[in-house]
């Protein structure tokens, strides 16, 4: 409560407001006396761990979320274990551990996920909308590396980033979302490339789904940018280092077949996309034999128009440019996640986790900085990810690293 200050000075403790006027202590409300209470339980105890159950509760979502930071902050030579219900005051608790309870079982997010029916549960209940004022969602699950980037990114309290599955169940948990979040809430959905069509990017586009640049999210550890970063050298020495990267994924995507084995991959996408979008718009018409020659000439009238031989060459021939291109050409047309290992083993990392790792603690150290703080190495890379990524208003100062537990039970 920023706008509010005790006094306890001048006879009996008041509570003074921005604007001047004041009122006496004993006529706070119960949000503010929890407050007070919980501050000074915090501030009081001895060094060690902590246990707080039910952290939210009588608090507004985001009043919580900012109380136990700044106790956090204040306290450092403690240990926070949360018992809650809220799955985003959990979400929030930047570098903690998480456990939920399901069922008889506790699950640790990230090694097993969090279960599908939490989930569920968690984005039909009512403290989602009420705890943040923006909803990331993204592909993957609690211990992807969606989640591991987009959580690092978007560090603003009012933001909450949950994965739900695949980029179907991104798209359609956030129609449902903006159907029934409150007044001034907003839900931003962000999926891979996928090597989708400029039709369908433009269309989900057009329905409030962010498409990345690139075909997945592990290209833009791949960046230079994020080179650069890890390396920790000044750009003029790491030239050397950056083409070291770039080749070894070049060769990667040289060798025999690989192209072949990319085409095939893009086709089969493709051609699914529009065999799904057809079977999808197929109606009802009336009676079986009317729905049934409706749907064999829509299904033929594809065909008509695509060529699968057609098609093969033109991807082909895509990725063959792309390779020919700029480095962000080539991400943006091979996939990701096959060739960041290669970047990761050009490094001297011994597999792609651990690089990806240290690229998002470069990230999270970068975003910890105010602006006129950061190397010109981190301004480069917080650049560039405020060019590829949607601007939600979220890169502010991290929230203080604890070494809390949180658990949903």
């Amino acid at each position: 409560m920023p706008d509010r200050e005790l006094s306890l000075s001048d006879g009996p403790p008041r509570v003074g407001l921005d604007a001047g006027s004041s009122y006496l202590a004993n006529e706070m409300s119960d949000g503010e006396r929890t407050c007070l209470y919980l501050l000074l339980q915090v501030i009081a105890a001895d060094a060690g761990t902590l246990v707080i159950d039910e952290p939210t509760l009588h608090l507004h979502g985001l009043l919580a979320i900012r109380l136990w930071t700044a106790l956090e902050e204040a306290r450092r030579d403690c240990r926070f274990v949360y018992l809650t219900h809220d799955l985003p005051f959990a979400l929030s608790r930047r570098s903690a551990r998480l456990l939920v309870s399901h069922g008889s079982n506790w699950v640790d997010v990230p090694h097993g996920g969090i279960p599908h029916e939490v989930i569920e549960t968690t984005l039909g209940a009512a403290t989602m909308s009420r705890t943040a004022r923006t909803h990331v969602l993204c592909e993957g699950g609690w211990d992807g590396y969606d989640y591991l980037l987009y959580s690092t990114w978007f560090r603003s309290q009012d933001v909450a980033v949950v994965p739900v599955g695949s980029s179907s169940e991104v798209i359609e948990v956030s129609k449902a979302m903006r159907s029934t979040l409150v007044q001034g809430g907003r839900a931003v959905a962000i999926i891979d490339g996928d090597e989708l069509t400029q039709e369908r990017r433009q269309n989900l586009t057009e329905s409030g789904v962010f498409v990345l640049p690139f075909s997945e999210v592990e290209a833009i550890f791949c960046l230079m940018e994020f080179v650069e970063a890890v390396a920790a050298l000044p750009a003029n020495e790491s030239r050397n280092l950056r083409e070291k990267c770039e080749d070894a994924v070049r060769t990667a995507i040289s060798r025999p077949h690989e192209i072949d084995r990319q085409t095939l991959r893009r086709t089969k996408r493709l051609l699914r996309e529009r065999a799904i979008a057809t079977v999808d718009g197929a109606k009802f018409m009336g009676d079986h034999a009317a729905t049934k020659a409706a749907l064999v000439e829509s299904l033929n009238r594809m065909w008509d128009k695509l060529d699968p031989s057609q098609v093969l060459e033109e991807e082909r021939e895509v990725l063959v440019k792309a390779l020919g291109g700029t480095w962000e050409e080539v991400l943006a047309a091979f996939p990701g996640k096959d060739y960041v290992a290669s970047v990761a083993t050009a490094l001297g990392y011994k597999d792609k986790d651990a690089f990806i790792r240290q690229c998002v603690g470069c990230l999270r150290r970068a975003l910890e900085k105010d602006e006129v703080d950061r190397s010109e190495v981190e301004r480069r890379l917080v650049e560039k990810l405020r060019e590829v990524l949607p601007d939600v208003g979220s890169q502010v100062s991290a929230a203080p690293t604890t070494d809390a537990t949180s658990a949903a039970p």
